[in-house]
């Protein structure tokens, strides 16, 4: 029996549970190291600064050696959200096998808004507390007739699933989902974006505590150079060295390599690729 290792709560009825992490940071320096025929290095600060060199510099494939893995208990539309990922590994609760969860999900009335007016496929302002109410009511109703009426088509004999087809994509399911760590950072990127919907956003929260837990350098070189990091534009770098021109202009320094180099507790490497961007044909 597969072995819980840990459990976190999810929307209201639902769950992740924890079921295997393979690899570590250490296997994707080794994986790295492998490829110019170094040995491991069990140095730290070794591994540390040469993950966050590959990520920074996009050389995924020792990203994909480790990978996570995860039951989690969802409803549908989350389900049909986590299925465009098609990296991931995953197998999903079959309702011709198994009569489907009576769980369905319901939203509190926090989570009642218009569309948004600068997202069209999100949520906006809260609408009026009454109208909030009268739609929760609508949300429940319909749900509890279609699970009334499931189970009734199944009472009468109807096959599974064929009878599956009247429920709404808030019912629960349950899947179990892998993915490697090169991959669930492109998760997180895309669904902790502000215009990733809340139910799934909620996933990639916990999947980002999962791999900042067990993966504690890669989690930094994610945060540095992905998650707290920005990407100029050619015509925003553009503004950056007119800007910087003109402070070079004061004469304190006579260009942007001499400004760089001048830098304290940068290392060498990090001095040579940051004047590389500055000096990158428009």
């Amino acid at each position: 029996m597969t072995e819980v290792i840990k459990e976190f709560p999810y929307l209201d009825k639902g769950y992740v549970r924890l079921l295997m992490v393979s690899g570590s940071d250490d296997l994707i320096a080794k994986a790295a190291r492998t490829s110019y025929g170094e040995d491991e290095y069990e140095d730290y600060d070794k591994n540390k600064g040469l993950i966050s060199y590959l990520y920074e510099h996009r050389h995924t494939s020792p990203f994909e050696m480790p990978n996570i893995t995860v039951q989690i208990k969802l409803p549908i539309f989350i389900m049909r959200q986590l299925v465009r990922h098609r990296t991931a590994r995953l197998n999903e609760q079959s309702a011709r096998y198994k009569p489907m969860s009576r769980d369905y999900w319901k939203p509190s009335l926090e989570r009642l808004g218009g569309v948004s007016k600068t997202h069209k496929q999100g949520t906006g302002a809260l609408l009026p507390l009454g109208t909030r109410v009268a739609c929760l009511e609508v949300i429940e109703r319909a749900s509890e007739r279609a699970l009334a009426d499931y189970e009734l088509l199944v009472r009468n004999g109807l096959a599974l699933e064929v009878a599956r087809v009247i429920m709404p994509v808030n019912f629960y399911t349950t899947t179990v989902w892998q993915i490697d760590i090169n991959n669930g950072l492109k998760f997180l990127t895309l669904r902790s974006h502000e215009g990733a919907q809340q139910e799934i956003a909620d996933f990639a929260a916990i999947l980002e505590d999962i791999i900042k837990e067990y993966f504690p350098m890669t989690y930094d070189a994610y945060v540095n150079h992905n998650k707290q990091a920005v990407q100029f534009s050619r015509d925003e770098i553009s503004i950056v060295k007119s800007y910087i021109a003109q402070r070079l202009a004061t004469g304190e320094f006579e260009s942007i390599e001499d400004y760089i180099t001048s830098l304290p507790d940068i290392s060498k490497r990090k001095k040579m690729d940051l004047i590389a961007k500055f000096n990158k044909e428009e």
